[in-house]
């Protein structure tokens, strides 16, 4: 009968363990009296071993709340939610950095606690103060909890970052790398039907994937469909280190013959360790595709239409030309000109004759004008040896005085 009472003591120790008991938050307000509880906040960027000139639109900037206690730290701490506007604030996965420091003798714990945030805008911006509940222990092996509240902070941004072109604000980050990878038929032949594969990670430090820009551009000719995969955004942090990445795929299927220009990538960022504007940039391609047929015909359809809609006009006006001159005289030029080909000096004599007396009412050459060069001329029409192209400058030298 011992035997059993002594093993239902021992299950109801295992089943129901002593905990400490929580005490009310009078003596939580006790230990904030005594000084044996304290909160100290400030902004990493504007610290004296981490200071920066300026903090840019969308550069990530952190509240340190570092709370410390004489005892030690018996439960779990909740920050209270940041609601500032046009303030993006990173409270998920926050991890606290915890250790001890002695201070006049008496050691205190400390739990330090990194707030990231991007603001939005230039100007001006408050932080509020934030409460902050910790649970504590007590010399007599109790705990207490309480609410503690950070000190208002004030930080000024710049619009350094911002393109007056577009109003926008450049990724602003300590480090940034672009990178692209290409997946081809393997050759420089392409044909109608192939696919391309163009992949682009951005890759950011200190920043939010939220926030990185898109990068494939959907200008692209007709002669290729662009399908879109779903854009890949993932935040990754390594003892407080984060890191943003950006991941988006395109594949283009060539559709017609031809050139197709898929452009390049050119990213502006605000480097806030320079504190100076870089570029990267990803070299495009030029896909130059094979001719089926059909994608000839369709892709010059328009330029053969109107090619042989030329073709019939002008065979149009050359038959109504050829029907006209049949029943009308040939215009003298061209009477001239044949007369030149075949040098019959006595035709071509006649018809600048009849050009000058239709132009000007003359009837002899000389008078129309008194110059050398132009008496000399006419005197040497008169010869039997003519010089047909000095002919034609004489054709178009008779003219109207109106000319």
């Amino acid at each position: 009968m011992r035997y059993v009472s002594f093993l239902f003591i021992i299950f109801n120790v295992l089943l129901y363990p002593v905990r400490a008991e929580t005490v009310k938050n009078s003596d939580f307000e006790s230990l904030l009296a005594n000084h044996q509880v304290d909160i100290q906040t400030s902004i990493a960027e504007q610290n004296n071993d981490e200071k920066q000139s300026q903090i840019a639109v969308n550069q990530q900037v952190r509240l340190v709340v570092d709370v410390s206690s004489t005892t030690w730290f018996s439960g779990g701490t909740k920050i209270a939610p940041i609601d500032v506007p046009q303030l993006v604030v990173q409270q998920n996965d926050l991890r606290a950095m915890n250790y001890a420091r002695s201070q006049q003798g008496q050691t205190w714990s400390h739990q330090r606690w990194e707030i990231p945030f991007y603001p939005q805008r230039a100007g001006a911006f408050v932080i509020p103060a934030i409460a902050i509940e910790i649970t504590v222990a007590l010399e007599n092996g109790n705990n207490a909890t309480g609410v503690i509240y950070t000190k208002p902070q004030k930080i000024m941004v710049t619009d350094a970052n911002i393109e007056q072109s577009k109003g926008q604000a450049l990724l602003a980050s300590s480090k940034v790398k672009l990178d692209q990878q290409w997946n081809t038929n393997g050759s420089d032949k392409y044909e109608v039907g192939d696919a391309i594969e163009r992949e682009v990670t951005l890759v950011a430090d200190d920043y939010l994937a939220m926030l990185l820009p898109p990068l494939l551009s959907s200008d692209i000719s007709g002669n290729a469909h662009r399908y879109s995969e779903p854009v890949i955004l993932q935040d990754t942090s390594n003892r407080g280190h984060r890191i943003a990445t950006r991941i988006e795929k395109d594949t283009y299927i060539l559709q017609t013959g031809g050139t197709i220009d898929i452009p390049d990538i050119e990213l502006k960022w605000w480097n806030t360790q320079t504190q100076e504007i870089e570029t990267l940039t990803l070299e495009g391609k030029v896909i130059v595709v094979k001719h089926t047929l059909s994608s000839w015909l369709k892709a010059y359809w328009g330029y053969l239409f109107a090619a042989f809609l030329v073709i019939i006009l002008c065979v149009y006006f050359l038959r109504r030309i050829n029907a006209y001159y049949k029943t009308h005289p040939l215009p003298d030029a061209l009477i001239f000109k044949k007369a030149l080909k075949e040098k019959d000096w006595p035709v071509v004599r006649l018809y600048l004759y009849r050009r000058l007396y239709t132009k000007t009412r003359l009837l002899e050459l000389k008078k129309l004008s008194e110059t050398k060069w132009w008496q000399t001329k006419s005197n040497v029409i008169q010869s039997e040896q003519l010089d047909g192209k000095k002919l034609w400058k004489t054709w178009f030298a008779i003219k109207s005085k109106s000319e």
